[in-house]
């Protein structure tokens, strides 16, 4: 339910958005139903309308994440082995997977801040597979990371 600006309910979802959610153009930004984009996304409103431009909150932290991460390591090599860099990848990839089960298990609500930062270190830890020297162990972390996010999904649309 929304509330007008000339008072009245209404049943409809406002069409705030700069590109219609009827185009494909809007899933490319923001791949989230227009209704859950106030919890899901960042709102940029464009100035002189009433338009907002919805980006996923956690998309763009993935981005901002592992782009910062990759100039940072440009500069400087982790001392740490090669072992640790592993586990901390891992680690630092699921944090998006577990904002997502405490959200689905309704443990804790959704914001666009909490998901921009585990987009910030799940950005970061997949960064982090590229610093790992061994394949291995590279692949074996994005097989974990893959898997456990597959199968996240697949918990969703069977309890749909």
């Amino acid at each position: 339910m929304f509330r007008l600006d000339n008072g009245k309910i209404s049943h409809e979802i406002p069409n705030v958005s700069v590109i219609s959610p009827d185009s494909p153009l809007f899933y490319l930004f923001s791949h989230h139903p227009l209704e859950e984009c106030p919890s899901h996304c960042i709102a940029f409103p464009i100035p002189l309308t009433e338009k907002k431009f919805y980006l996923c909150s956690r998309c763009s932290g993935l981005l901002l994440g592992g782009t910062l991460l990759s100039i940072f390591l440009s500069f400087f090599v982790p001392p740490w082995s090669d072992l640790f860099t592993f586990a901390l990848s891992i680690l630092l990839g699921l944090s998006t997977a577990i904002d997502w089960f405490l959200y689905k298990l309704k443990i804790l609500a959704t914001s666009v801040n909490r998901r921009f930062v585990t987009g910030v270190t799940s950005g970061c830890g997949i960064v982090l597979i590229g610093t790992i020297d061994g394949l291995f162990l590279q692949y074996l972390a994005i097989i974990l990371i893959s898997t456990l996010l597959i199968g996240a999904y697949v918990l969703q649309i069977s309890h749909v």
